[in-house]
């Protein structure tokens, strides 16, 4: 599936929106930020990071023809979902590691917070150059 075909743009049209639905489950679940601000600020940013992949990626498959340039404006906001659908989690267990954890604890914590990140920038550049 290369970036900027039709292909992408059908897999993220479809992709965009489940991925949307898991955000509202994972909400309903209680796996939120601390403040109620926070987390109504960090919801409406990931709704409109998706809103604006979707529309693209709806508007290159109308067009029928796929712009290698729009690509960007629909695997950045799928990267940014995809982060929003971790971070939560990484946040409760880091607050649950903070107050209970050593030090070495507290290290592996942050590692894999950097990794999770590092992943999700590589899928974000992988999906855009093939």
């Amino acid at each position: 599936m290369a970036g900027g075909s039709i292909v992408f743009y059908e897999a993220a049209a479809q992709l965009i929106p489940v991925m949307v639905l898991v955000l509202v489950v994972e909400q309903r679940s209680g796996e939120t930020l601390e403040s109620p601000l926070g987390n109504l600020v960090f919801v409406l940013s990931t709704f409109l990071a998706a809103a604006i992949g979707e529309m693209v990626a709806l508007h290159e498959l109308y067009r029928g023809r796929a712009a290698p340039s729009d690509q960007y404006w629909v695997t950045i906001p799928m990267g940014l979902v995809a982060l929003s659908l971790v971070a939560p989690i990484v946040f409760r267990s880091l607050r649950t590691i903070g107050t209970e954890a050593t030090e070495r604890t507290k290290a592996l914590a942050s590692i894999a917070l950097l990794t999770t990140c590092f992943a999700v920038a590589v899928f974000a550049f992988a999906a855009t150059r093939y």
